[in-house]
Parts: C-alpha cells; sequence; structure tokens
C-alpha cells in the first residue's frame, strides 16, 4: 500500500520547477505532468522519492545546485516514515550544508526548522527548539517568512516540542539559538554531538 503525501505539503508546488531536471529536452510540461502526479497529496511518497531522487542525479549532473537544494529538502520530506527519521535528517543536513555553500539564504533559514520538524518527532524537544530558533533568527535577517502551505506542519511540530519541554524550557532552548549558526548546527552533526534520532513514544 502507498504512503501518501501529508496535507498541506510543499511537494507539490516544487513539483513544476523538479519536473524540469526530469524532462526529455524540449518536453518540459510532460515531464512536469508525470511528477505533479506523484507529489501531490494523496500521491504515492515512494515513487515521489524514486523522482526526486532523478532530479537530484540530474541537477548534480547540469551543476543546478540550487535545484538540488530544493530536491534534497523534498527528499527529506518524502521520507515521511518514522524508521526513515535518519535519512530525513541526513538529506535536510546536506541540503542545508548545500545552501551554506552557495549562498543560498532562504534555504539555509529553511532547513533548520525542518531539521526542528524532525528533532520533535524523534522526542528531542530541546534540539528542536533550538534549531527553531536558529530558523527564526535567519529569516529575520532576510525578512523571509514561513512558506504558507508549511505553516501547519512545522506548527504542529513546535507545538508539540513546546508541550513536552514545557513553554519556559522549550522558550530558553529556543532563545540560544541565534548564537548557533547554520554552519556551527552541521558541523555538530557532522561530529556527532546531535542527539541519537529514534521515533518519539506516543504520550
Amino acid at each position: 500500500m502507498p504512503v501518501t503525501a501529508p496535507p498541506g505539503s510543499w511537494l507539490a508546488p516544487a513539483g513544476d520547477t523538479l519536473a524540469r531536471a526530469l524532462a526529455p529536452r524540449g518536453r518540459p510540461a510532460a515531464g512536469c505532468s508525470r511528477l505533479l502526479r506523484h507529489l501531490a497529496p494523496g500521491g504515492d511518497l515512494d515513487r515521489a522519492a524514486g523522482l526526486h531522487q532523478q532530479a537530484l542525479e540530474r541537477s548534480e549532473q547540469l551543476g543546478g545546485w540550487r535545484l538540488a537544494i530544493v530536491v534534497l529538502g523534498n527528499l527529506g520530506l518524502v521520507a515521511a516514515r518514522p524508521q526513515e527519521l535518519p535519512r530525513r535528517r541526513a538529506v535536510h543536513l546536506r541540503s542545508l550544508h548545500q545552501a551554506e555553500s552557495v549562498g543560498e539564504r532562504r534555504s539555509v533559514a529553511e532547513m533548520p526548522l525542518e531539521l526542528a520538524a524532525v528533532e520533535s518527532a524523534a522526542g528531542s524537544a530541546a534540539w528542536a527548539a533550538t534549531l527553531s530558533g536558529v530558523s527564526q533568527a535567519i529569516r529575520q535577517d532576510i525578512g523571509a517568512p514561513t512558506a504558507g502551505p508549511d505553516q501547519a506542519r512545522l506548527n504542529g511540530a513546535r507545538d508539540a516540542a513546546a508541550a513536552a519541554l514545557g513553554e519556559e524550557a522549550f522558550s530558553a532552548a529556543h532563545q540560544a539559538g541565534p548564537r548557533l549558526s547554520a554552519e556551527q548546527a552541521v558541523a555538530q552533526a557532522k561530529d556527532g554531538s546531535w542527539p541519537p534520532l529514534t521515533p518519539a513514544k506516543p504520550a
């Protein structure tokens, strides 16, 4: 039985851009329609993951690093099963590192928030709060609000972390975020400073 995309996901809006990397030369529309069928809410995430992997390989072959950043972010979203949290973290970190390296500040702001959602799902509420603070600080710096389709999903992850910590502890961990750059967050992940990932147990 196929795993389906979460409602309100930004997978579908990204489909047009991604399809251009997959479409045969001269036939972008055909590639787009094929991709969107699998990316729309209710679509098959296994198939979407395969298409995004193709898009990633194609964009890297063509040197489309900014497109690769978007594809990596989507690959993280389609890793939706609880047992896929390590993969989801890994691809979001890779996207963050790539965005840092090419100066793609919007993505640098977005990826810590996606990583915060991963950490919240894994029960690492304090780290989720700190990553949320990293994202907020960068967003305020560049004037980039959270994209509308993602707001409810990311708010849900934030609320879960706040409920697990309590508002006071969450606020303290969140305020530590602006003191941690995205580059430092990636470095900590590489040296093993991040907590191990295991899905949080239902309350």
